[in-house]
C-alpha cells in the first residue's frame, strides 16, 4: 500500500450546522477556504471533533460531497470512520469509497476501553471497504 501521500497538516474539519443542527452549506465552503488557504496539507471530515456520533449517514455522506466539490483537489480529503455499531461503520465506509477522491480513516469510537479486543472485530469487516478506496 502506498502512503506517500499521507504527508503534511491534515486538518480535522469542523462541522458547521444551523440553529435546526442542518449542515450550513455556505460556512462549510468558507471554512474550506479557510484551511486550504492556511496552508494544510488536507482536510479530515468527521475525524476527531465528536460529530460523527450525531449525524446522520446521509448528512455525513452530504458535508463529504460538499467539501470533496469545494476544495476540488487542491487538496486531499479523508473521511473519518467512527461510530458505535460496526454495521454502521461498514456502510459510512462503504459510501465512502463511492465518493470520488476520499481517503478513509478508521476511528475507533472513544468509549472503548479495549482496542486490542474490538479492533480485531471491526477491522475485518471494514477492511474490503477501505481496500475498495486504496
Amino acid at each position: 500500500m502506498n502512503t506517500e501521500f499521507i504527508k503534511g497538516i491534515i486538518v480535522p474539519i469542523l462541522t458547521p450546522v444551523d440553529k435546526n443542527e442542518v449542515i450550513d452549506e455556505g460556512k462549510m465552503r468558507k471554512q474550506v477556504d479557510f484551511v486550504i488557504d492556511g496552508g494544510v496539507s488536507g482536510i479530515l471530515a468527521f475525524g476527531s471533533n465528536g460529530e460523527f456520533y450525531m449525524t446522520e449517514e446521509d448528512e455525513m455522506m452530504k458535508a463529504l460531497k460538499i467539501m470533496l466539490n469545494h476544495a476540488s483537489g487542491r487538496v486531499p480529503v479523508y473521511m473519518g470512520i467512527g461510530a458505535i455499531s460496526t454495521k454502521k461503520c461498514i456502510r459510512i465506509a462503504k459510501a465512502a469509497a463511492a465518493a470520488i477522491s476520499v481517503h478513509v480513516l478508521f476511528l475507533p469510537f472513544m468509549a472503548y476501553h479495549s482496542f486490542p479486543v474490538i479492533f480485531p472485530v471491526i477491522l475485518p469487516a471494514i477492511l474490503p471497504a477501505i481496500l475498495s478506496v486504496i
